[in-house]
C-alpha cells in the first residue's frame, strides 16, 4: 500500500473547514533579544527604574512614552515567548547603551553601572513571565555599548547580575558556534545535527544588506570547503537594527531587529528613509527534521502599522504651522530683550 505524503514525513494534516492545520514538533524553540540598549531615552524601560545621580541622591526615572509603547511590545514579546514553550533566550550584543560618544547626553540617561542594572531587571522580566523555564546565552556587543577599556565587560557583568539572582545565564563572548541536536533525518531516522554561527557584528551595507549577507553565505561555503572553518546551517548576527532573513545555497543568514527608536546619528539623517530601525524581538524553531524556522519583523513580534507611526512620531520633532499662529515671545506680549 503506497503512503500519503503525511504519513511518510510524519506529519498530522488534517483541514478544519477552510483552514489546513499542521501538527509538528519542535524539540528546539529559542527567542532572540538582540540590540536592547537599556539607558537610552528611545530604548526599551521598565515604567520606574531607581538610580543614584553624581552626587549620590537616589532618584527615580519614569519611563516616558516612548519607552512605555517598546515596554509594552516588550511584554507581548514575552507572551509568545511563553505560548510557545520557549526554552533558551539569546541576547545578541548591544543590551547597553554604553559609553557611545554620539548618543551620550542627548540620549542615554543612565551610567554603565545603571544600564546594567535596568537590562538585567528587564531580562529578569523575561525570566519570571516564561515560568523560570528558559536560560540566557549572552553575547557580547560594539565596543562603543560597553564600559571604558581596562574594565570589566558589560555584558559579562550582565550574567553575573542575573547568576546572582539565581538565573541561568552564560557568558558567549565575541561569536561562537552552537550546536542543536533532536532532529532526525527523514529517510534514515539518524541524528541530525544542526549548527549556528552568532555574532553581534553583522555587514553594514545601507543600500543593499541582502547582497552582503548572501555574500556571508557564499564565504561560510567557502571557508567550509577549504577546512577553515565547521559546516553551519544558520548565521544569525545583529548591530544592523534591521530584520532580514535570507536563505539560499542551504544556509539561513539573519539580520535581528532592535529595541531602540531612531537616533539621529550622521549617517541616519543622511539615510532617513533607508535606517528607520526594525523594532522588536524574534524567534527561531527547530523541527523534528532539523529544519530550522526564524519568525520576526512584523507584528505581533514587532509595532503594528498603526503602532510603528504613532512611535515614530515620538522619536522625531513634530511642530504644527496655522496661517494666523505663531509662537508666544519669549520676553511676553510687546516686550523687547534688555541689552
Amino acid at each position: 500500500m503506497v503512503k500519503s505524503l503525511a504519513e511518510k514525513t510524519n506529519h498530522n494534516v488534517e483541514m478544519n473547514g477552510d483552514t489546513l492545520v499542521l501538527q509538528m514538533k519542535f524539540p528546539i524553540r529559542v527567542g532572540l533579544l538582540p540590540d536592547i540598549h537599556a539607558g537610552e531615552t528611545r530604548g526599551v524601560c521598565i515604567p520606574t527604574f531607581e538610580f543614584k545621580d553624581s552626587g549620590g541622591m537616589i532618584q527615580t526615572w519614569h519611563a516616558n512614552e516612548a519607552q512605555r509603547m517598546l515596554h509594552d511590545l516588550w511584554l507581548r514579546n514575552i507572551e509568545l515567548f511563553k505560548r510557545y514553550a520557549i526554552q533558551h533566550i539569546f541576547v545578541i550584543g548591544d543590551a547597553f547603551a554604553g559609553i557611545n560618544p554620539i548618543e551620550k547626553g542627548a540620549f542615554v540617561f543612565l551610567n554603565p553601572q545603571d544600564q546594567v542594572r535596568l537590562a538585567a531587571d528587564l531580562l529578569e522580566e523575561v525570566w519570571l513571565g516564561c515560568d523560570k523555564k528558559i536560560d540566557f546565552f549572552v553575547w557580547r556587543g560594539t565596543t562603543y555599548h560597553e564600559f571604558p577599556a581596562g574594565h570589566t565587560e558589560m555584558h559579562e557583568r550582565l550574567v553575573e547580575i542575573l547568576n546572582s539572582r539565581g538565573i541561568p545565564a552564560k557568558f558567549m563572548y565575541q561569536s561562537s558556534y552552537i550546536t542543536l541536536r533532536g532532529g532526525k533525518d527523514a529517510k534514515t531516522g539518524k541524528e541530525r545535527l544542526r549548527r549556528l554561527f552568532i555574532s553581534h557584528e553583522a555587514p553594514t551595507g545601507l543600500v543593499y544588506p541582502a547582497t552582503l549577507m548572501s555574500r556571508d553565505i557564499n564565504w561560510a561555503l567557502e571557508a567550509e570547503a577549504s577546512g577553515s572553518t565547521l559546516p553551519i546551517d544558520a548565521i544569525i548576527r545583529a548591530h544592523c537594527h534591521h530584520w532580514l532573513h535570507v536563505d539560499h545555497s542551504g544556509i539561513h543568514a539573519v539580520l535581528l531587529p532592535s529595541w531602540l527608536g531612531h537616533t539621529p546619528y550622521k549617517s541616519s539623517i543622511k539615510y532617513f528613509f533607508k535606517l528607520q530601525p526594525s523594532i522588536g524581538g524574534a524567534m527561531m524553531l527547530m523541527d523534528e527534521y532539523g529544519r530550522l524556522q526564524f519568525w520576526g519583523g512584523s507584528f505581533p513580534f514587532s509595532f503594528t502599522r498603526e503602532e510603528r507611526l504613532e512611535f515614530h512620531k515620538l522619536c522625531v520633532t513634530i511642530a504644527e504651522i496655522e496661517p494666523e499662529k505663531r509662537l508666544p515671545s519669549p520676553f511676553g506680549l510687546n516686550q523687547k530683550k534688555l541689552k
